[in-house]
This record gives C-alpha cells, sequence and structure tokens, in this order.
C-alpha cells in the first residue's frame, strides 16, 4: 500500500510540474523549471553572442538562474511592454526569436529579410521595429502575431532604434550616414533626417521626447531636442547602448573603449561621472536602483549601485554578452496560478 501510495504521489507531482509548464520543453528556449525560480524582484537578460545564449539572472540574488538556447549570434533583446515576451534580435540569422517569459520556451521566429540589429517596442505594445543593418530598412511588426507589416527604407547601416514616449515617433540610427532617421509610424516614412556624430550607434528617448544618442567612433552623446541636435555631451570611449533612468534625470552609456559607463546629468547637460564596470563596457539597463552593465571581453554581468557607483558584483555569463534587458515579475508565474487554484470556491 506504501508503495502504491508513493507511486500515486509522484504521477500526481508529475502532472502538476507538467501543468506548470516544468516538464518536456528542449530545443531552442530554456528550462521551464528554472523559470519559476526567479524572485518577484525580475529578471535580468544578457544576449551572448559568442555561445548562441542568452543568460538569466535573478535580480534579488545576483545568480544565473537558466541559459536560453537562442538562434546565431543573439545581439540585443527586449521585454515587450506586457512583460510576457522576450524578443531576440539575430546577427547569423534572417529572423527574431520570441520567448515566453514565464516558461522560457521559443513560442515564435519572425521572419526577416536580413540579419537584424536592434529593437524596440511602441509604448502600447502593438508594433515592435527591427533594425536591418545589412539591408538599410527597418521591419515594422505585428507584436500579436509576429508578422513583419512593412519595411521602411532608412539611412546606410541602421542599427539603434527607439520609439518616443508618445508614439508617434520612431528614431534610427544610422552608423555609416551619420545620421538619425525619424519615422512616423502612422505613415510608415522617414519625416527627418538628423545629422549627429561620428557613427551612432544606439538611442535612449527621455519622458519630454529629447533623445540622446550614442557617437562610437567620437565619444560623445548627441542631444536632439525639436528636431535638432541642440548639444553634444563629451563621454567615455566609444559609448555603446544607453540607459534611461525612470525619471529621465540620468542617462547612462555603456564605453565600450573605456570599459566604465558615463552618467549625464540631462538637466545640467553634462557628464556627472563615470563608473568603472569591466572590459569592453557595452550593454546598460537600470532597474531598481542598480545599472547592470555587460561586458563582452570579460563575458561577464556588472551588477553596480545607481546611487554610490559600488559595484556589488560580477556574474559570469555566456561568451561576448552584448545587449540587455530587464524583467520586473511581481505577482507573476506559475506559483501564482497554483495559488488562484487552490482558493476556496
Amino acid at each position: 500500500m506504501r508503495g502504491h501510495a508513493g507511486l500515486s504521489l509522484l504521477v500526481m507531482f508529475a502532472l502538476t510540474l507538467a501543468g506548470c509548464g516544468m516538464v518536456g520543453g528542449g530545443g531552442l528556449g530554456g528550462s521551464a523549471y528554472a523559470a519559476r525560480q526567479s524572485s518577484p524582484q525580475g529578471r535580468v537578460y544578457t544576449a551572448d553572442e559568442g555561445t548562441d545564449t542568452a543568460t538569466v539572472v535573478d535580480v534579488a540574488t545576483n545568480a544565473k538562474i537558466d541559459t536560453l538556447q537562442t538562434g546565431k549570434g543573439p545581439h540585443h533583446l527586449a521585454v515587450s511592454p506586457d512583460r510576457a515576451e522576450l524578443w531576440v534580435t539575430q546577427y547569423g540569422e534572417d529572423q527574431a526569436y520570441v520567448f515566453d517569459t514565464v516558461t522560457h520556451q521559443l513560442i515564435a521566429r519572425v521572419a526577416l529579410d536580413s540579419p537584424s540589429d536592434d529593437l524596440g517596442f511602441s509604448p502600447d505594445g502593438k508594433r515592435a521595429y527591427i533594425t536591418l543593418g545589412r539591408a538599410n530598412a527597418v521591419a515594422m511588426v505585428d507584436a500579436a502575431t509576429h508578422k513583419v507589416l512593412n519595411t521602411i527604407a532608412v539611412g546606410q547601416v541602421p542599427h539603434g532604434v527607439r520609439v518616443g514616449p508618445d508614439g508617434k515617433r520612431v528614431y534610427v540610427t544610422n552608423t555609416k550616414d551619420n545620421t538619425v532617421s525619424v519615422i512616423d509610424p502612422d505613415r510608415d516614412t522617414v519625416v527627418a533626417t538628423i545629422p549627429v556624430g561620428t557613427n551612432p550607434y544606439e538611442i535612449g528617448v527621455l519622458p519630454t521626447g529629447d533623445a540622446y544618442v550614442t557617437n562610437f567612433l567620437e565619444s560623445t552623446v548627441s542631444v536632439i531636442r525639436d528636431g535638432q541636435v541642440a548639444s553634444k555631451v563629451p563621454v567615455g570611449q566609444q559609448p555603446s547602448m544607453i540607459a534611461v533612468s525612470s525619471d529621465g534625470r540620468r542617462v547612462y552609456t555603456g564605453n565600450s573603449g573605456s570599459g566604465d559607463v558615463s552618467v549625464v546629468d540631462t538637466r545640467q547637460g553634462r557628464q556627472a561621472r563615470r563608473i568603472p564596470a569591466g572590459r569592453r563596457a557595452h550593454g546598460v539597463v537600470v532597474h531598481d536602483g542598480k545599472l547592470y552593465v555587460t561586458n563582452t571581453a570579460d563575458s561577464t554581468l556588472s551588477v553596480i549601485e545607481e546611487a554610490t557607483g559600488r559595484q556589488v558584483t560580477k556574474i559570469p555569463v555566456g561568451k561576448s554578452p552584448n545587449g540587455v534587458a530587464v524583467r520586473s515579475v511581481e505577482g507573476e508565474g506559475c506559483w501564482e496560478k497554483d495559488r488562484e487554484t487552490a482558493r476556496p470556491a
């Protein structure tokens, strides 16, 4: 009897795991079991170009909890506004990959005409914009169906892309043209081309609508206001990716050449300080009082206190991490569904 009871409990446990996405899987994606282990504070994802993976780090513990198998050469990644999906661009394939942020499983491939670089979402989450550097274009994608709606020609070798806070403008950096294309998403056309600095790489947009552009080969940030460059701010060497604080008062650049992060005071229009990170510091995001910085040459993720600049830790991730993204998971996940089903009628 005890043997049968134990077997029954084991079967029931396995069925529970299966119903919650913890059994099965395989192929592209990660571990459904590991996906459950994140703390409510959130997760950070890194795009590891050298190992064709995305590393998942728990925010509360600074521990690596999963590795997602992606396509060839994952470059940048972004979490959808509803936090349900992780999108990953691929340097080595003509498609982007979409993962479920709860189960870590691959749920879609976005067919493109070219390898992809960066991506950004409209504020309402209905559209995703993906830069196609080799095609000199931007793909506008229906986020619900994962299908390309239109391809918009921009400048030469586009890389960074961000949508303004009101959703009325899409900004694209053209690395070879030294310009930024401004797209009207309602008309699907470029309505302005703004000269910036040398080799503009990434772009961040403040709540006010001001856009900040990293000029990789000029070690400056161009500030776009009212359709033109209002100023240039000197920063560290070879500024790559860029992040904006939630209040818009600070902009952070990952400086590949100097291995640090520049903190730009947007009210004073100057670099306030530089914070050491790691070798070839590249991607940067800010979340809950901390900066997360990918160090491409170190294959690590630096965790830095935003207020003090103190480096809390360095977390080993996949080889040559590039892009980085963050997701808050407060109140979400399979455990929440289990709680709902356990409530009395």
